[in-house]
């Protein structure tokens, strides 16, 4: 289901372009930046929004076994069910890696509801 509807949203990274105008971005990158803002953004840390973000910080210094990559997937899972209400998670996993620069990714794919696109996203965690 592809929509004919032009998205041009505001970034969330206040940034100028060349004509000293603030940088726009796509629906789809929109959304990309908002899950990196939710999942990075430690709950507490907005005064106004307590309850906003995630508990990842929990997760770094642990040993990544079994127990801890599906507690890391779950609470990833929560926090964009509560705050990104815009897409529907299809698949998600974490896994360890002794070969990349980040030694845990989270992979994502969603769709965004709106355009009816798939979207996905690999996330390096470093512990």
């Amino acid at each position: 289901m592809q929509s004919s509807k032009a998205f041009n949203c505001f970034s969330f990274w206040a940034e100028a372009d060349s004509a000293s105008v603030i940088a726009r971005t796509s629906l789809e990158e929109h959304i990309r930046q908002s899950i990196l803002i939710c999942l990075f953004t430690e709950k507490g840390e907005r005064p106004l929004q307590p309850e906003f973000g995630s508990r990842l910080s929990q997760f770094v210094f642990r040993s990544a076994d079994a127990s801890y990559l599906s507690q890391l997937c779950k609470e990833v899972r929560t926090c964009l069910e509560a705050f990104e209400p815009r897409i529907e998670l299809r698949e998600l996993y974490c896994e360890t890696s002794e070969h990349e620069s980040a030694p845990l990714s989270i992979h994502l794919s969603y769709l965004i509801k709106e355009l009816g696109t798939h979207q996905s996203m690999k996330i390096p965690f470093n512990l």
